[in-house]
């Protein structure tokens, strides 16, 4: 199923999120420094706002959408499909 976090996403120490097949969609900033299984799902950055990313995370498809920046603070991987509607990814 879709989930859609208004706010920032953190997946704290020890925890394990679970994309599987759904779709993941944030408008706030992303810090992953525990375990994310993407799944075959989507995250999808949606902000028009400058967003972040912290923590070496792999996607299965990631996308960037809504005009804002996305600044990588450390690696990435998307295994599938990357896709720039509008905005950009600072690295």
């Amino acid at each position: 199923n879709a989930m859609t976090i208004t706010g920032g996403f953190t997946n704290s120490t020890s925890a394990t999120f679970k994309a599987n097949t759904g779709s993941v969609s944030t408008s706030g900033n992303w810090n992953n420094s525990s375990t994310f299984n993407a799944g075959t799902g989507s995250v999808t950055f949606n902000s028009a706002s400058a967003q972040t990313l912290t923590g070496a995370t792999t996607f299965y498809n990631l996308i960037r959408s809504a005009g804002g920046s996305l600044t990588l603070s450390n690696s990435i991987t998307v295994g599938n499909i990357l896709t720039l509607t509008s905005g950009n990814i600072i690295t």
